[in-house]
């Protein structure tokens, strides 16, 4: 990979927006892109006091590789020290659960992961759905209920 990005959005219990970020990575694997876009999420969602969070992802090995039952058994993983960032952030004080869901019922978040790509460095925060992500993120909204 040359450069990636990474995206993710917020939702309130009832699914409407609350916050959306998308941020520019420079990650060499599409697995490493997707943990840095969780640990960004998280590190947000931690910011702006969010205590209970449902975090949906396509990719279910990383849901495999964060679980924290246990010792961690990927001390040699290329990607070790986010995994561990990651599985300590999953420690904090939150009610935090994970889901796999298809990359089809979640789109805005790779919508968002587009917009990164546009950056030069750097993150940008969504207080409110950007304009060209409300088709993606009705579909998904609808898709859910």
């Amino acid at each position: 990979m040359d450069g990636a990005g990474g995206g993710g959005v917020l939702r309130r219990e009832n699914r409407d927006w609350y916050l959306g970020f998308s941020s520019k990575f420079n990650p060499k694997t599409p697995l490493a892109a997707e943990i840095l876009a969780m640990r960004e999420g998280l590190a947000m969602a931690k910011t702006f006091k969010v205590t209970k969070l449902e975090v949906e992802t396509d990719a279910e090995s990383l849901i495999f590789m964060l679980d924290t039952s246990g010792v961690n058994p990927y001390p040699h993983h290329e990607l070790a020290v986010v995994i561990s960032d990651v599985r300590n952030q999953i420690n904090e004080n939150w009610v935090l659960v994970f889901k796999h869901i298809a990359r089809h019922k979640n789109m805005v978040a790779h919508h968002l992961t587009g917009m990164a790509m546009e950056l030069v460095v750097g993150h940008v925060t969504h207080f409110e759905v950007p304009p060209r992500a409300i088709t993606d993120f009705e579909k998904d909204k609808a898709a859910a209920e």
